[in-house]
C-alpha cells in the first residue's frame, strides 16, 4: 500500500467535501460564507490541492526507489545516456531544491543521501535517488512531470498518460474528449494565480473540478512510473536496451473493480492498450462480491507482475488504484 497515494486521495476527498458543503454555496444560510470569503477559501484550497499533488509525486518517487524494497543490481547496468540523464537531473534538482534553513539536520540529511547515491554509482550494487524523477525549483510543471518519467525510459510521457486515461477512464461521461496535459497545465496556472495574484477569483464550481483532475493525472503518472521502476528493478533486457521502451502496451492486462447498484464486480482487461475497448455492459465479470474489501483481496491474489488494479465508481470515475510497486 502506497502511503503517498493514501495521503493524496484523502486530501483531495477533503477538498471535494468542502465544495459540496453549504460553506461555499453562497446561499442566505447562516452556515454559508460571503462571496468574498468563499473566494478566498477556494483560492487556499486550490493551492492546497496542488501542493498535495506535488507531495504525492515527490513521495511516490521515494517509495518506488526505496532501496530497502528493491534495488537495481547495478546503476552501471543502465545505458550510458540514461545514467548521464539521471545524474544531471539529481545535480540540477539539488541545486534548486528548497531547504528550510532553520532545520539544519534535514538539510544535512538530504546532502548525505545524495552523497551516498553519487558514491555508489560505480559500485556493484546501488539504488537510484528519488531526485532522478523530481522537478527542479519550487513547483512542478507539465514538462517537469514528463521529464521525470522520461528518465525511466517512458516514451512520450504525456501521450502515454493520455492513452492510459482514454482506455481506463475515458468511458466516463465526464471524461470524454479530455486532454489530460492541457487540464494539468490549467491546474498549474490556476495554482500560481491563486497563490500570487490577489485579484484572482476561484469559484466553487472551478475548484470542484480540481480534485478529479489531479487524481486522474496522478493515476496515469503512477501507472507509468511504477511500471518503469518495476522493469528497471528486474533488469528487463528490453527496458535496458531501449531508451523509450515503457509504453502503455507493455502492460498486458489490468484489473478493474467497479461498484454496481447492489454489489461490486471485478473485470480483467486483457491486451487493453492494443485492442478496442469493450463496454462494461458487454463484459462478464470475473468475480462478484457484496463486500468491496473481499473482492479487492481476491483481485490482489490474481494480479501478476506489472498489472495494476483500478477502483471505479458506477459511472466510471476514478476512486482508487494500486500498482505493481
Amino acid at each position: 500500500m502506497s502511503e503517498a497515494r493514501v495521503q493524496l486521495l484523502q486530501a483531495l476527498k477533503c477538498v471535494s467535501e468542502v465544495c459540496d458543503s453549504q460553506l461555499l454555496m453562497g446561499s442566505p444560510s447562516s452556515s454559508s460564507l460571503s462571496s468574498k470569503a468563499a473566494s478566498l477559501v477556494c483560492k487556499g484550497l486550490m493551492v492546497a490541492s496542488f501542493n498535495a499533488f506535488e507531495s504525492f509525486v515527490e513521495k511516490r518517487w521515494a517509495e518506488l526507489l526505496d532501496g530497502s524494497r528493491s534495488s537495481l543490481a547495478s546503476f552501471q547496468d543502465l545505458p550510458d545516456e540514461t545514467q548521464t540523464k539521471m545524474l544531471r537531473n539529481v545535480v540540477a534538482v539539488l541545486g534548486r531544491y528548497h531547504f528550510d534553513l532553520e532545520v539544519l539536520d534535514d538539510f544535512k540529511g538530504q546532502l548525505i543521501e545524495v552523497g551516498d547515491f553519487f558514491a555508489n554509482v560505480n559500485k556493484v550494487a546501488g539504488s537510484v535517488h528519488p531526485f532522478v524523477g523530481r522537478w527542479q525549483g519550487s513547483n512542478i510543471s507539465a514538462s517537469e512531470l514528463a521529464k521525470g518519467l522520461s528518465c525511466f525510459h517512458v516514451c512520450q510521457p504525456w501521450n502515454s498518460m493520455q492513452t492510459i486515461y482514454d482506455v481506463v477512464l475515458g468511458s466516463s461521461g465526464t471524461s470524454t474528449g479530455t486532454n489530460l496535459q492541457e487540464v494539468f497545465k490549467g491546474a498549474v496556472e490556476d495554482r500560481h494565480a491563486a497563490a500570487h495574484e490577489m485579484r484572482t477569483s476561484i469559484t466553487r464550481l472551478s475548484l470542484s473540478e480540481v480534485p478529479r483532475n489531479l487524481r486522474d493525472v496522478a493515476f496515469c503518472f503512477d501507472v507509468l512510473a511504477s511500471s518503469a521502476v518495476y522493469l528497471m528493478h528486474r533488469a528487463d533486457r528490453d527496458f535496458l536496451r531501449e531508451r523509450r521502451y515503457v509504453k502503455p502496451s507493455v502492460i498486458g492486462r489490468y484489473w478493474e473493480v467497479r461498484k454496481r447498484q447492489r454489489d461490486f464486480a471485478a473485470y480483467v482487461r486483457s491486451d487493453p492498450f492494443s485492442s478496442p475497448a469493450c463496454p462494461v455492459a458487454s463484459r462478464k465479470a470475473n468475480k462478484v462480491e457484496g463486500d468491496h474489501d473481499k473482492l479487492v483481496q481476491w483481485v490482489r491474489r490474481k494480479r501478476k507482475d506489472i498489472e495494476f488494479i483500478v477502483d471505479l465508481s458506477p459511472t466510471g470515475s476514478l476512486v482508487n488504484w494500486e500498482t505493481c510497486v
